[in-house]
């Protein structure tokens, strides 16, 4: 009885680790979206900034 408990018991740890990478990977691509977004907007203010006005 005592020896069914432990072999079906999985370490929780290990159940978790593959929502961890998921949940890295998904904020490192909004992290990413994020900046090319501000930059291409800083780009944009930018250019608009340096155009002469007539």
């Amino acid at each position: 009885m005592a020896k069914d408990l432990h072999t079906s018991a999985q370490p929780w740890m290990l159940d978790t680790v593959p929502l961890i990478v998921v949940i890295l990977i998904g904020a490192h691509v909004v992290a990413l979206i994020s900046h090319s977004e501000a930059a291409s907007a800083e780009d944009k203010n930018s250019l608009n900034n340096k155009v002469p006005e007539p």
